[in-house]
């Protein structure tokens, strides 16, 4: 059997031989590392995109939470109705999740009546912060039972 004269030549050289099997380890060292690379700076401007995106939800539910807080300081000063602060709750909502809370986590209850008692637990959760505003629930809960009432009587007049 005639062997190709390449062959021999590396079967002869043995150092040939091994610098070759180095060179292309080291090729294929090359390229994994090249891969890995892009990898990791795929997955860095992925995270600065997710860090971005974090960032403007954090700025909105601060900016949310700000809003609930000045219409509860407004309905605690006695310069927004309750009603009007349901509904600013509702409308706030809305927007967020395209249905209120009071939708979700009270069937069979009137919405508008879940989102007054919203705006009272929001109020009666803040009082760590400003233990002055328990002297408001009394006069809140007052008016949402009188509020209830009314929905009860509208309710009887117009099923008989």
């Amino acid at each position: 059997m005639n062997l190709p004269p390449l062959f021999l030549r590396y079967a002869q050289g043995g150092p040939w031989l091994v610098l070759l099997i180095v060179i292309l380890l080291a090729l294929w060292g090359l390229a994994e590392m090249h891969d890995r690379q892009r990898q990791l700076a795929e997955d860095f401007c992925g995270g600065l995109v997710r860090e971005e995106e974090w960032l403007q939800q954090l700025a909105t539910s601060q900016r949310r939470i700000a809003e609930r807080a000045s219409i509860a300081q407004a309905v605690v000063e006695d310069r927004l109705p309750l009603a009007e602060a349901a509904a600013q709750f509702r409308q706030r909502d809305r927007a967020r999740d395209g249905l209120t809370k009071a939708d979700r986590d009270t069937p069979g209850r009137s919405v508008e009546a879940a989102s007054w008692r919203a705006v009272i637990d929001y109020i009666a959760n803040q009082l760590d912060l400003h233990p002055e505003w328990i002297e408001v629930l009394p006069r809140l809960e007052r008016e949402l039972d009188q509020h209830l009432a009314k929905l009860d009587q509208r309710g009887r007049t117009n099923h008989p």
